[in-house]
């Protein structure tokens, strides 16, 4: 057998897998919409997640920390060290600038939960998911208008051959 070269079974696989995916998307059902779920999935989780930052962002403080580790092979990030009420917190950072180690920094963090800190503001946040969030909406609504305009498009046309109804 010659490489690249493809034998009639292979035709035979190539042709019923065509044929398989007219079948199913020539006439799509509603229950093809299960192929964004996973996108719907993240968008709702962005969301959620977008949200606790708001909040956050409401009732965040700062306070001075440094940085005490740089961990270069995981991403370039920064571990950094605060206090709050005279009890040491620790967190990571990726930051888009090289730190020092020994830095002071300005450390974000939440009162009610002083774990949960960053060296960026909380609010800044929601910049970062309007990407990714636009992109899965705009592809959840493509697939669903494909679905809408085949199905549409499939019933108009056995409208038209079965001719007028009296």
């Amino acid at each position: 057998m010659v490489i690249g070269l493809r034998e009639p079974a292979d035709m035979s696989l190539g042709s019923s897998f065509e044929t398989r995916l007219k079948r199913s998307w020539g006439n799509p059902s509603w229950w093809n919409l299960l192929v964004v779920l996973p996108f719907a999935l993240f968008v709702i989780l962005a969301l959620y997640d977008f949200r606790a930052d708001q909040i956050t962002a409401a009732r965040e403080q700062t306070g001075f920390g440094q940085i005490v580790s740089h961990d270069a092979p995981n991403h370039n990030r920064f571990g950094y060290e605060f206090a709050v009420n005279g009890r040491m917190y620790t967190g990571w950072a990726i930051p888009g600038i090289d730190y020092q180690i020994g830095q002071k920094v300005l450390v974000y963090y939440d009162p009610l939960n002083p774990d949960k800190s960053q060296l960026d503001d909380f609010a800044d946040n929601e910049y970062r998911i309007i990407g990714p969030v636009s992109f899965c909406l705009f592809g959840i609504c493509g697939v669903s208008l494909y679905i809408f305009l085949r199905r549409r498009a499939i019933h108009s046309k056995h409208r038209r051959l079965d001719g007028p109804e009296d």
